[in-house]
């Protein structure tokens, strides 16, 4: 019987507990180092992903910033001319008679021939009647020529949510009714000027343009009323209000989105034959201040047409305006889409993990999760609630099907290690380190270009 060698390997032969718990250390520093790096290398992907899609989405939403411009579509006036609006106090406080000469409505301009039977009643005498003088207009022979005038003071609220906006503006209305002349000598005044409730009651009392916005949301709410009556008949009436008004918002490209604000003006009794709107440059415009919280303003038009109603056969004479805005999104940037992006990046830290079991890596993987929910519901107030796929939520869908897809990669590594199958396993987490932050920029990439371009 020969003598046989120890097959065994020297190095376990010369192993002792110090040189194991060095090993032991060895690894443990190793393995931290794998996740430091892990995690570098996923807050750099996602850094410059986030900084690029930042920039890009950036320069998407920029325009042309023209509060104080507003296109013309004024009859005699060339198509798309921009001139600068002016305030309210150059035009509408003092209701002048040189305001009165300068309107193409008053009647200094248009002479109507005046009704039998009307003109020996004085001015108070049918003031003082109980009830209406007249309800026909005061043009017997065609349409009322009505003198528009809206100044936007500022857009207090845009809610997306609700699909409305509201404003806070001075219209000014000016005609001509000769059966309200008056011999100043005898009055004692040269206008005739009623104030708040009784410029209310005066003109339930006479005839009036019967203006509505055809858009309210709510009844608007007059704050100040002027109603000034002159000499020959003219009639100047102004008002301050406040309104809530709807509008047709398409938030498919939220948080990059453009909007459409829309006002229409028209009579709600009478009709184009009887009634039709005239607008002027100087008496339609915007606060020198004029700024909507979160947007930008982009372009304004108005226009005078006409329009069919249901409720009537004949067409009405409508004013419209139209403002364009675009959504500041650099609050959505920085706030919701960054954090989130840089979230998604920690969560692929577990690619380097090599060799760790499969709680650590499900551990950081749920975290990032979690993490991610929380942050949905601390944001879901600033998020418009609709049923339209929006831009904002297909970037969080997306990012967390590849959160969901990095948990599912866990559990097959962690298959592949108990099976021994240890190569596979490490090449499939560097596969995934790469890939994953690749597909993930693309496809935001991709989701933007579609939604902003093609859709």
């Amino acid at each position: 019987m020969g003598f046989e060698p120890d097959k065994r390997d020297p190095s376990d032969l010369d192993r002792s507990p110090l040189a194991t718990a060095s090993h032991q250390s060895a690894r443990r520093s190793a393995k931290t180092q794998r996740l430091l790096r892990g995690l570098c290398s996923a807050f750099m992907v996602g850094l410059l992903l986030v900084i690029g899609i930042a920039l890009f989405s950036s320069v998407l939403a920029q325009g042309p910033r023209s509060p104080h411009l507003l296109a013309n579509n004024l009859p005699g006036s060339e198509s798309g001319d921009l001139m600068m609006v002016q305030h309210h106090s150059e035009w509408s406080i003092a209701a002048s008679e040189e305001l009165v000469i300068e309107s193409v409505a008053s009647c200094y301009n248009s002479s109507y021939r005046r009704l039998e039977g009307v003109a020996g009643q004085s001015v108070e005498d049918r003031f003082d009647l109980e009830e209406a003088v007249f309800v026909t207009p005061p043009n017997p022979d065609g349409a009322t020529l009505v003198d528009l005038g809206l100044f936007i003071m500022q857009v207090t609220r845009v809610d997306p949510i609700d699909s409305t906006y509201e404003i806070e503006a001075y219209l000014d209305l000016v005609w001509c009714d000769p059966r309200l002349t008056f011999d100043p000598t005898e009055a004692g005044t040269d206008k005739e000027v009623f104030l708040e409730e009784d410029a209310a009651l005066k003109l339930s009392r006479v005839w009036w343009p019967d203006i509505t916005i055809v858009n309210e949301a709510e009844s608007r709410h007059p704050e100040n009323q002027i109603l000034t009556v002159f000499p020959n008949g003219t009639v100047d009436y102004e008002e301050k209000f406040n309104a809530v008004l709807e509008a047709n918002y398409d938030l498919h490209k939220f948080p990059f989105d453009r909007q459409t604000l829309y006002l229409e003006i028209e009579s709600f009794a009478w009709s184009s034959d009887f009634l039709v709107f005239h607008e002027e440059e100087n008496k339609i415009g915007f606060g020198t201040e004029f700024e909507i919280p979160e947007w930008d303003t982009q372009a304004v038009s108005t226009h005078i047409g006409s329009k069919r109603e249901i409720r009537d056969r004949s067409p009405f004479s409508e004013f419209s305006m139209e403002i364009e805005v675009a959504r500041r999104s650099g609050y959505y940037i920085f706030k919701i889409i960054i954090p989130l992006v840089l979230i998604v990046g920690c969560s692929w830290s577990v690619f380097w993990m090599i060799g760790d079991g499969l709680a650590d890596r499900m551990s950081v993987s749920l975290t990032g999760v979690l993490t991610v929910v929380a942050y949905q519901f601390l944001i879901s107030e600033d998020l418009p609630r609709t049923s339209i796929m929006t831009l904002m939520d297909g970037i969080l869908l997306v990012s967390f099907i590849f959160m969901i897809l990095t948990i599912f990669e866990n559990v097959v590594v962690n298959v592949l290690y108990l099976r021994e199958q240890e190569k596979l396993a490490t090449k499939i987490d560097r596969t995934c380190a790469y890939a994953f932050p690749s597909v993930y920029g693309l496809s935001l990439i991709l989701l933007t270009i579609i939604y902003l371009w093609i859709w």
